[in-house]
């Protein structure tokens, strides 16, 4: 309990969330629970218990500051998740086990949370229900390019070519970004439209990004 204690303060006084160490803890709490009896030597002689989880969470709580991470930090936290996992599957799981096994997520985690399963049904190709999952995100957040994009995906995944190139025609008269290109581009590709493609990007200033 006391290293718990001094952990927690050095974090906020380092600037980080000490919510990071609650966080921590109930992911070596699931890992653990995986291991079976070959549990690492490191959870055997620190024994993560619901009350030392409770504990540091409750902690946590009373600290004020120290740095947070954003909604997009945690959205590119849960993409990035899907893209490097090799079985889809398996971030899919992960990502509704999550919507329901942690009630005490913020706004901002459910959100992210949110987005990670959609790109997951992305990868595993359930393109309809990824798509109603974006909706409902952009329906608060119209703004949000990172759901733009990928709501554009499933449009062009789904053979709704003109859909997804009025999404991003729309985004690109307020923003212009190299992921935005990068989307437009393939848009046109996925319907072999190699020339609009090239096109497109030639009219582009590349050189300046």
């Amino acid at each position: 309990m006391e290293a718990d204690r001094v952990g927690l303060r050095n974090l906020a006084e380092s600037g980080y969330s000490p919510q990071g160490m609650a966080s921590f803890f109930e992911r070596l709490d699931e890992q653990g629970r995986l291991y079976g009896g070959n549990t690492p030597e490191m959870l055997r002689t620190h024994p993560l218990t619901t009350n030392r989880i409770a504990d540091a969470r409750a902690r946590a709580d009373s600290y004020r500051g120290g740095r947070t991470d954003s909604q997009e930090f945690m959205a590119m936290q849960a993409r990035t998740k899907v893209l490097a996992e090799s079985d889809p599957s398996q971030t899919l799981d992960y990502f509704q086990r999550s919507l329901t096994e942690n009630l005490t997520q913020s706004a901002e985690q459910k959100t992210a949370i949110q987005y990670g399963l959609a790109i997951a049904k992305l990868k595993n190709a359930q393109y309809q229900e990824a798509q109603n999952i974006l909706s409902g995100l952009l329906k608060a957040q119209p703004d949000n390019l990172s759901f733009i994009l990928a709501q554009a995906e499933v449009h062009a995944r789904l053979g709704q070519q003109k859909e997804s190139l009025r999404l991003l025609d729309h985004t690109y008269q307020w923003h212009v970004s190299l992921p935005l290109l990068r989307q437009y581009a393939e848009t046109y590709l996925q319907f072999h439209q190699y020339q609009a493609a090239r096109n497109f990007l030639l009219r582009q200033d590349l050189g300046t990004w």
